[in-house]
């Protein structure tokens, strides 16, 4: 960061506004903005004049709407008679609804939980475009049916499906339904079981 020295002239300036009265602010605007009104500071505090008495400058008086005089009388009655919310009083007089929330009160007016929003723009509500999207519907594990493998089956199968349908704690019996070739492979289990067992989890990996 390339630092600017100060010249005398600047110097020179800076001690005659502030000496006149002006703020850290105002002379950097005073200077066109060359120096930030940080910089001006630090300058002034590190100076031998920053210590001497100032003048008094005359400022113009800053408009507060906090601090502007109405009528109280007249905001309670517009409240309670003529039912006006407190942004709609606060307009009338120019002043902010704090004030007169403030100046009911005082005067004892119990304040309604009506609604005082009635001043303020409503917002439009946003129309979005509605999208065409194609719906799928992809059926859940449980709602697929699980079709048997139309394959041929074993003749004179003796050994039988090796499935076991039930709880093999209360009935280890086997299907024993004549078994299926599966790619010139003899299955271990029959078109049914052997689906329930293969392509099940097949197709539960693929959702």
């Amino acid at each position: 960061m390339k630092v600017i020295p100060w010249t005398t002239e600047e110097d020179d300036r800076i001690r005659k506004l502030w000496l006149a009265g002006y703020t850290a602010p105002e002379i950097s605007a005073e200077m066109g903005g060359a120096r930030t009104w940080r910089g001006v500071a630090k300058r002034v505090e590190r100076s031998d004049y920053y210590k001497l008495p100032r003048a008094v400058r005359s400022r113009p008086p800053i408009d507060r709407p906090f601090l502007r005089k109405y009528d109280h009388a007249e905001a309670a009655r517009l409240y309670a008679k003529e039912g006006l919310s407190t942004y709609q009083i606060a307009k009338q007089f120019g002043v902010d609804a704090s004030s007169i929330r403030t100046c009911l009160k005082k005067q004892g007016v119990t304040l309604s939980r009506r609604n005082d929003g009635q001043f303020r723009p409503q917002r439009e509500p946003k129309i979005r475009a509605e999208r065409t999207r194609r719906v799928v519907h992809k059926p859940k594990s449980h709602e697929r049916v699980i079709a048997p493998i139309d394959a041929p089956t074993v003749e004179n199968d003796t050994v039988g499906c090796q499935f076991i349908a039930d709880d093999p704690r209360v009935n280890p019996a086997k299907c024993a339904a004549p078994r299926i070739i599966r790619n010139n492979r003899v299955s271990s289990y029959c078109g049914l079981h052997h689906a329930i067992c293969w392509v099940a989890p097949a197709m539960r990996e693929a959702a």
